[in-house]
């Protein structure tokens, strides 16, 4: 499904550990594997430079990860100077990254529109999917439990559905993902949609999640003949709250969003801040990893 993964690290987010882990990000489907860190250029002194002995020295924290590489696979080191979003653009185009993998630290939106961060950037500049992991989260798996993660990072995504254009959107992307990876990676996925009932007419309420479960059953019933298990399921209540149920109850490996952001402006993102966006809530509070899908920016 994903072939060409990009691990952004900066050695404080866990993420760096996957260099001892190639053989089973293979498992998980990957067949070539770049392992970038940024390092800041040095300021001291008229004319800023690379800062060369750090340069250096991230290169061999990462360099365990060209031993003992499978046969089938590829391991490849990048460290750059200067800006992180720049040089996770540029390694993406440099080795034709299907998919990036970074931490972000849980935080709010306010918190990001005033300090900002490169996960939150590069949501806004990336054309392919992103997957977020916790670092609080990896950092304190064993060997076993991290191998077994890596191993299964794709292998069932929860997918909340309410058939919204970026919603339809999430679902193109699984059909073409399944005609390639024919369930070798992608094993599961659950279509989940959230009915809230703030209406005070249960006629309504009853007549939307009537709605919701034959457009989840139309979903289903597309990939009948597929190589992965697709589930479908409707719930009423608060649509954040029964995402992480859900996700706690049925084992999910995954959850994959999408949204419509056009543009990385603060007033975007206060708007955001101001109605309430819950592509944007899951992003910051889910310690869930999450998979995010950048709809194509024109």
């Amino acid at each position: 499904m994903f072939n060409h993964g990009l691990v952004c690290t900066d050695f404080t987010d866990g993420l760096d550990k996957m260099i001892h882990f190639v053989s089973a990000l293979g498992e998980g489907g990957f067949k070539e594997i770049t392992f970038l860190h940024s390092v800041a250029i040095w300021n001291e002194g008229e004319i800023p430079r690379i800062d060369r002995d750090k340069v250096e020295e991230a290169k061999k924290k990462l360099s365990p990860a060209l031993n003992n590489v499978p046969e089938n696979m590829k391991v490849n080191i990048e460290v750059l100077s200067g800006n992180p979003s720049d040089n996770i653009l540029a390694t993406i185009k440099k080795y034709n990254i299907d998919l990036v993998i970074t931490g972000s630290p849980v935080s709010t939106s306010l918190e990001q529109i005033f300090f900002g961060s490169t996960t939150a950037k590069l949501r806004n500049k990336l054309r392919i999917p992103m997957m977020i992991l916790r670092p609080q989260l990896m950092s304190v798996y064993r060997n076993d439990e991290f191998a077994l993660r890596c191993r299964n990072l794709n292998s069932f995504w929860l997918v909340p559905y309410n058939h919204a254009p970026h919603h339809r959107y999430i679902l193109e992307k699984i059909r073409g993902y399944v005609e390639i990876d024919k369930g070798n990676t992608l094993k599961e996925c659950l279509f989940l949609s959230v009915i809230d009932e703030v209406s005070r007419s249960e006629i309504l309420t009853e007549n939307k999640v009537k709605e919701a479960e034959n457009k989840l059953a139309e979903i289903q019933k597309s990939f009948v003949s597929s190589p992965i298990n697709v589930q479908t399921l409707v719930k009423r209540g608060n649509i954040l709250e029964e995402t992480f149920k859900i996700a706690f109850a049925h084992d999910v490996s995954a959850i994959a969003l999408a949204d419509n952001l056009k543009e990385d402006s603060i007033f975007n993102r206060l708007v955001q801040l101001a109605v309430g966006n819950n592509a944007n809530y899951l992003l910051n509070c889910s310690w869930f990893p999450l998979i995010y899908f950048p709809m194509n920016k024109q």
